[in-house]
């Protein structure tokens, strides 16, 4: 059946062929959208473009993105302003486009049907006769306040809880704090708004405007000069009205887009990241060479690690350069001679596998600084520029173009090369959400495309490297947004975002029993707004947030010993692959003399977790109404069930049945059918079924 339209003198009602059904009033404004059943009461879908410092239908306050930093997402600031009156509209090719224009720019919002969902696209054309700066792509859904939405929030993405409507400030909007692809609506019209750019970064923010009519956003940070007569697109923003199971939809929409993780990389094991030389949550340099440092890897391997990674390795020495640090390299070809020989790392890496582990690298693609050798020589080729033609520069580093295909292939091949030298299996990709926006783009792109779509294609690459080279890898790229895109080509998602929920959680004056409700609940969204099968790497702390960011300090220095190994405990647990760094099992380190050495508790809690389940095991998390965090992971018939306090009080938890098997007993007494554990006690236990 081919899509239909039928007008009346105050509506305009039009079916696609898979059943989604539109209504427009006179004005072409979007007033409902009803699929499988479930409908959703709109005002109005619009967008708003930056062009030439302002947002030619006056939704949004302008904010230039050229001074940006990699890690910034545009600021979602809104205007009170009318829906537009849309001027025309047409069919062709079972898509139904309306027409508007503002400021100079036609925009044609392009309504169509993928996947079951009803998708909705802009295309932008400049109808003047100069051309103009464009900065920034705005979706901004309306949706009616007799609709009924009594919350939402963004599964997968802080700020973690639910967000209520009638709580909202007028034109002051909540904004999710990662690139979030999903907003969950709760209560009356209820839906999934999935949003999509495959080329940059974008925000996503909810308000009420002052009729108490929700509006949510979606704003891509598009950069391009626009030629008079030119075109872009800006994303794809999908809306699924749902009832009852909000993700189940969503995952089929997944698996139909082709967003699912790769089944031919390593699937489960602990990882530990360290480094010879660098300690970054202090001044101290330990002075290791690799052989001196592999003198440890006896004492990992009694520790339970499967996975090691190398903080960068690479050449960072430049005379009269000083205070780089190994995040600054010069050369991705050559090993720092500070750390020793080639033969060094490759003794390194085959003794670690003769123990049982792994090794992985830790790639850093954003570039030298400029008057390294190579920036030298490649500045014109590889780094992105500004508008007056001048190197983009980050970290006092040049911003190569992650996009640039000569660049990838250097990356592919310097990879396929370290695997021949060093044996090395893997890679975790620094920067890899892309770099600064390139105003001299390669052909076929938009400034804009050196960011996420330039972070793409070098995990992709690297990840390519080792599977050519018929190695079975595993790839963690530095992306912490819950952006299914990156599926295809991560091993285990780069998990910042729970570390950012913890780190909320813990400076909210709230009970413990709210803290554990708060995260039962976020940890679950998580699992089922990313993409089915997507294993994540957990941890309490990296080289960035013991130095520079956030908590910048230890685990044990944040919760107390005590907290930090329940917490230690939860996320080695549940799914993913946990990760501890340098100094947390031993804080000598880091020459903490007085710091709780945990080598024996991180041995005891790695052995106990490979005794229970493997990441074959699902996670059922349990809403316990109490301080106690718990959870399942099954496996056919195969239940074990996990109990951790939270609170500083001792709490009881009503067992579901007899325990056949305990793994690890850290204060846990039962007795009459219950689970009495100490504060910060945790189990681990096989359950009759």
């Amino acid at each position: 059946m081919p899509i239909t339209a039928e007008s009346t003198a105050s509506a305009l009602t039009v079916t696609f062929p898979g059943g989604t059904t539109l209504l427009f009033d006179k004005n072409l404004s979007l007033k409902r959208i009803s699929a499988a059943g479930n409908s959703l009461h709109t005002k109005g879908l619009f967008a708003d473009i930056g062009a030439d410092a302002r947002y030619v239908r006056g939704s949004l306050r302008f904010e230039s993105f050229l001074d940006f930093n990699t890690w910034a997402l545009p600021q979602i600031e809104p205007r009170a302003a009318d829906i537009p009156r849309e001027e025309s509209y047409r069919m062709e090719n079972e898509k139904f486009i309306v027409t508007g224009t503002a400021g100079g720019l036609q925009m044609n919002t392009v309504y169509y049907e993928r996947s079951g969902t009803l998708a909705v696209e802009v295309e932008v054309t400049n109808k003047r006769d100069k051309t103009l700066w464009i900065n920034g792509a705005a979706f901004t859904l309306v949706l009616d306040k007799e609709n009924g939405t009594e919350s939402f929030r963004f599964p997968g993405s802080p700020p973690c809880g639910e967000f209520f409507t009638d709580k909202l400030t007028p034109y002051r909007a909540e904004q999710s704090g990662l690139v979030s692809a999903v907003t969950l609506l709760r209560g009356g019209g209820e839906a999934n708004l999935i949003f999509i750019d495959p080329l940059e970064k974008w925000s996503t923010g909810v308000y009420a405007d002052d009729g108490g009519n929700l509006c949510h956003v979606n704003l891509a940070g598009v950069e391009c000069d626009l030629k008079p007569g030119e075109s872009f697109r800006c994303g794809t923003l999908y809306l699924q009205p749902v009832s009852g199971e909000h993700f189940a939809p969503l995952q089929r929409f997944y698996k139909d887009m082709g967003y699912a993780p790769p089944t031919d990389g390593i699937r489960d094991g602990v990882i530990y990241s360290g480094h010879p030389d660098e300690m970054f949550n202090t001044n101290l340099y330990l002075g290791l060479t690799m052989r001196q440092y592999a003198e440890y890897l006896d004492a990992l391997a009694e520790t339970g690690i499967d996975i090691i990674w190398l903080l960068p390795l690479f050449h960072h020495t430049e005379e009269g350069d000083p205070g780089r640090n190994v995040y600054t390299p010069t050369d991705h070809t050559r090993i720092d001679p500070r750390y020793g020989t080639d033969q060094d790392v490759l003794d390194y890496v085959n003794k670690a596998k003769s123990l049982g582990m792994g090794v992985v690298f830790d790639y850093v693609p954003h570039g030298p600084r400029p008057h390294d050798p190579q920036g030298v020589e490649k500045t014109g080729e590889w780094a992105s520029k500004r508008r007056d033609g001048s190197p983009q520069l980050e970290w006092t580093c040049l911003s190569y173009d992650m996009t640039n295909p000569t660049y990838l292939s250097y990356m592919k091949e310097t990879v396929k090369s370290h695997v021949d030298r060093f044996g090395v299996s893997g890679a975790r990709i620094d920067c890899a959400m892309g770099g600064l926006s390139n105003w001299r783009p390669c052909p076929g792109n938009r400034p804009s495309c050196s960011n996420m779509m330039g972070g793409i294609k070098m995990s992709r690459a690297i990840r390519e490297a080792f599977i050519e080279k018929g190695l079975t890898p595993f790839v963690t790229p530095e992306n912490f947004h819950p952006v299914p895109l990156y599926a295809s080509c991560t091993d285990a998602y780069y998990d910042m975002a729970l570390y950012r929920v913890l780190y909320d959680l813990n400076h909210r004056e709230i009970s413990r029993g709210e803290y554990v409700r708060l995260l039962t609940a976020w940890l679950d969204d998580q699992q089922r707004a990313l993409p089915e099968g997507l294993l994540k790497m957990r941890f309490l702390g990296n080289h960035d947030t013991v130095s520079w960011v956030w908590d910048k300090q230890r685990a044990t220095a944040v919760y107390g010993v005590e907290r930090a190994k329940a917490m230690w405990a939860l996320i080695s647990l549940i799914d993913g692959f946990p990760m501890i760094y340098q100094g947390d099992e031993d804080p000598a380190w880091y020459k903490d003399k007085g710091g709780a050495v945990l080598k024996d508790f991180f041995k005891k809690l790695f052995a106990a977790r490979k005794a229970a389940f493997d990441n074959r095991y699902s996670v059922h998390y349990i809403f316990t109404g109490t301080p106690v965090f718990a959870f399942t992971r099954e496996k056919g018939g195969d239940v074990k069930l996990v109990l951790i306090n939270l609170s500083d009080a001792d709490e009881v938890y009503t067992l579901p049945g007899a325990a056949k098997e305990i793994f690890i007993n850290e204060g846990c007494v039962f007795e009459n059918g219950t689970a009495r554990l100490i504060p910060n006690g945790f189990a681990v236990m096989s359950m009759a079924v």
